[in-house]
């Protein structure tokens, strides 16, 4: 969705004191691909993995890949596809489509 989509969904959802920072909020609008390509989520991952090594050595390294196991939740086939496809654990979450239909897109599914 769009930067305003994401920042409405996360009001609603009472989760902006979860993601205070907008810097970690990642829409299609700030790649080159949208979903269900995985660009999305391989540059929140790079942004949270270059703040956890800014927090640790105080140095603007940069990240190449996203090596530790991570978790992205879905509501949507496409955006299963690409956390998938981006090597995330894909734990769909159903929403407008059901368990069954998001079930052989994902790792996991919860209810």
């Amino acid at each position: 969705g769009t930067p305003g989509k994401i920042a409405h969904n996360l009001r609603s959802a009472g989760l902006c004191d979860v993601f205070p920072v907008e810097h970690f909020i990642v829409s299609a609008s700030y790649v080159a691909r949208g979903k269900p390509h995985p660009d999305v989520y391989i540059e929140a991952a790079r942004r949270l993995r270059e703040a956890e090594l800014r927090s640790i050595s105080g140095a603007g390294e940069t990240v190449e890949s996203i090596e530790q196991p991570w978790i992205v939740i879905e509501d949507a086939i496409l955006g299963l596809q690409a956390a998938r496809a981006a090597g995330a654990l894909a734990v769909a979450v159903p929403n407008t489509l059901t368990a069954t239909e998001l079930a052989p897109h994902a790792d996991a599914v919860v209810a």
